[in-house]
C-alpha cells in the first residue's frame, strides 16, 4: 500500500531531476548552436573592414570566436531544495566586448559598439524552452 506508493513518488521525484538535466542540457545546446550559426552569418578577410553593423553579430574572420561557443553542465546544486544550472557561452578573450560594446585599442581610444551573438540567441530559443521541459517532465510521468 502505502509504501508502494511512497517509493513510486520518491522514483518519479528522481527520474524528474533526470528529465531537468536532459531539459536544460537540451536548451543549452539550442543556445549554443544558434550563436554559433549568428556567428557565422557573414565573413570578410584579415585586415578589411567587416560588413557587420552595429547591433549585428560580428562577422567571421577565422572562425576563432565561433569555436570558442561552449555549453557547461547541466550541474546538480543544492541537497534538499535541488536546481539544476548550465551556462552556455563563449571563452574567446574579446567575446564579451563584441557582445556589450566598449572603448579597446592602445590607450582605450576606440570604441567598439555592441555586436550581440550570446543575447540574440537566447531570444531566438527562449520561446521554446517551456515546452522543452513539458515534453521531457511528460516522459517521465508516463513512464512512471
Amino acid at each position: 500500500g502505502v509504501e508502494r506508493v511512497a517509493l513510486a513518488l520518491r522514483l518519479i521525484g528522481a527520474k524528474s531531476i533526470q528529465a531537468a538535466m536532459d531539459s536544460v542540457r537540451t536548451v543549452l545546446e539550442r543556445v549554443a548552436r544558434q550563436e554559433r550559426t549568428l556567428l557565422s552569418m557573414g565573413w570578410h578577410p584579415y585586415g578589411t573592414p567587416t560588413g557587420s553593423v552595429p547591433g549585428d553579430p560580428p562577422w567571421r574572420i577565422s572562425g576563432h570566436l565561433s569555436r570558442r561557443v561552449h555549453v557547461y553542465g547541466p550541474h546538480l546544486r543544492g541537497l534538499f531544495r535541488s536546481r539544476v544550472i548550465g551556462w552556455v557561452g563563449n571563452d574567446a578573450v574579446y567575446a564579451r566586448i563584441h557582445e556589450l560594446g566598449g572603448w579597446t585599442g592602445e590607450g582605450h581610444r576606440t570604441y567598439l559598439p555592441p555586436r550581440p551573438h550570446l543575447e540574440p540567441a537566447w531570444r531566438i530559443v527562449r520561446p521554446g524552452v517551456r515546452a522543452t521541459f513539458a515534453h521531457e517532465l511528460g516522459k517521465t510521468i508516463r513512464r512512471g
